[in-house]
């Protein structure tokens, strides 16, 4: 799962399929379906929720038991 937080809340979660493994050096994009157009190839996912939220804020990678694998934190500067 990836999920996007923004002051400690979770704004919105995308569970990935089962079958998805990606080796080392594979890469998808995501795009939430307000971005659906900006999709390019048949790896890319397009996310059943409109918007990742825009400003601040984390995004955290974890594994089908909850454990987290990665993490993106995001600091918007003026």
């Amino acid at each position: 799962k990836i999920r996007r937080e923004i002051g400690g809340k979770t704004k919105c979660t995308y569970e990935f399929k089962n079958d998805l493994q990606l080796g080392p050096g594979q890469k998808i994009k995501l795009f939430s379906g307000g971005a659906a157009d900006m999709k390019q190839s048949d790896s890319d996912i397009v996310c059943d929720f409109f918007t990742w939220h825009a400003g601040g804020g984390s995004y955290v990678l974890t594994d089908e038991y909850n454990n987290e694998k990665a993490s993106l934190k995001m600091t918007i500067t003026n």
